[in-house]
């Protein structure tokens, strides 16, 4: 799937994206419960995945 998006559209997701980074980065280092731990690291690998993704595209758009 793809979807075009303007540099400004994607200026705004990696904004929010870097937002719920911090969030989940946060929840991470405050939770004890062994499954929530693992989901939240596989979120978090997910949205840095992402947020290179975003990173890649703006530099690439000057």
């Amino acid at each position: 799937m793809q979807i075009d998006l303007s540099q400004s559209d994607v200026r705004l997701l990696k904004s929010v994206l870097d937002l719920r980074l911090s969030q989940v980065r946060d929840e991470l280092a405050h939770t004890d419960d062994r499954e929530y731990r693992a989901s939240l690291r596989a979120d978090t690998e997910k949205l840095e995945e992402l947020d290179g993704r975003l990173a890649a595209l703006l530099a690439s758009s000057g």
